[in-house]
């Protein structure tokens, strides 16, 4: 673990001696204006520029966009959703319903705010043509497959692909008939949720939401800068508050996890903060604790995909081979969603991590009344 945080460090320092190069030719470019001449000196700004762009387009985003929220946040300053937004809070969010009278007003704010920074993007049905290439061949062989690429021809197989690789969306794909108000208001409500008091800069990478009709066989995806939710697990969250499954909580608690040093890995505070060796030995015993409760058969109240492990590219070898190292990327996002929809259960099974996420997103909702009939 040591090697790979060595490797990780020397490739920062790479990066910002990179940089450093870049940012002295292309103020060279500018000191040889007189000699070498004008056209030169356009040529060489412009390749270097090209060059910071390529390889630093992220960080410039992110400068953009904390200097966009700062411009825009005291302007939403107390914001309230319009009437038919809020109806919609209302009778969508169910989790909603139990937040306390004094918190509203600041999720509403919350949620201007995100619905003003986050781009939603209407996404079709995904299709990967060699996932269908694979399924056929198995079935030949006696294995069963996905009833969707059973049922499907060759070339209509293909025509998929095109529509998919060209991001044409068909109206039988299409959500709701695109991206409405209900769809951007039952995403933001639970975003924001997460945040309610904390810093809108927890989200200070993220740019999209995309919804799909059907995402394969997953129910979402999450970057830091980015967030993929298929629309029918949506959905499904939304129906009960109390079962401690949402794919909208999941998928943007990897997003707070990754805000600092983009690793999915379940501490969600940076190294130099003195909460880490706590987040670490919770992370410890908690993972440990949610291992042995599901192999004894007794079930636990975070659910099991919290024991998802995923690999961590750093980099790769100079003969291509990749460097990676196993990570628990799954235990805070399920945490999360155990911590909002059932708060009580894990206050009184697992004090240690209800008060550490209670610590972390500065709410109590073991505390908050029963959810409100609509």
């Amino acid at each position: 673990m040591r090697a790979y945080r060595a490797t990780e460090i020397l490739c920062k320092i790479v990066r910002i001696g990179v940089l450093l190069v870049w940012l002295f030719m292309m103020g060279f470019s500018i000191c040889i204006i007189g000699s070498q001449g004008l056209g030169c000196s356009i040529c060489l700004f412009t390749v270097c520029a090209m060059c910071i762009w390529a390889f630093y387009h992220a960080e410039i985003r992110y400068i953009f966009r904390r200097l966009i929220v700062w411009h825009r946040a005291p302007k939403l300053k107390g914001a309230t959703l319009p009437p038919h937004m809020r109806a919609i809070l209302h009778q969508k969010v169910k989790i909603c319903r139990r937040l306390p009278e004094k918190l509203r007003p600041k999720l509403e704010e919350r949620i201007s705010l995100f619905l003003e920074m986050v781009k939603f993007k209407e996404k079709g049905v995904y299709f990967n043509f060699m996932d269908y290439l694979v399924d056929r061949t198995a079935l030949r062989f006696g294995v069963d497959c996905s009833e969707k690429h059973k049922q499907m021809g060759f070339f209509e197989a293909l025509g998929e692909q095109f529509s998919f690789s060209l991001g044409i969306i068909r109206s039988r794909d299409r959500v709701m008939g695109g991206i409405s108000d209900e769809v951007r208001m039952c995403v933001a409500a639970e975003a924001c949720l997460l945040i309610l008091n904390r810093s809108y800069s927890d989200y200070r990478w993220l740019r999209n939401v995309e919804i799909w009709k059907d995402l394969g066989s997953s129910a979402g995806e999450a970057s830091r800068g980015e967030v993929l939710l298929k629309w029918d697990a949506v959905q499904r969250g939304l129906i009960d508050g109390t079962d401690g499954n949402s794919v909208t909580l999941h998928e943007f608690a990897h997003v707070l996890d990754m805000a600092d040093d983009d690793k999915a890995q379940s501490i969600p505070v940076s190294k130099n903060s003195p909460e880490y060796k706590r987040w670490e030995e919770m992370l410890d015993r908690g993972y440990e604790q949610v291992r042995q409760a599901y192999e004894s058969g007794e079930g636990h109240v975070i659910d099991h995909y919290a024991l998802a492990k995923s690999d961590h590219v750093i980099g790769a070898t100079n003969s291509g081979k990749t460097v990676s190292y196993l990570v628990r990327s799954e235990f805070f996002p399920c945490a999360t969603e155990a911590f909002f929809e059932r708060s009580v259960e894990l206050r009184d099974e697992c004090p240690e991590i209800y008060d550490v996420m209670k610590d972390f997103y500065q709410l109590d909702p073991a505390e908050w009344p029963p959810p409100k009939l609509p």
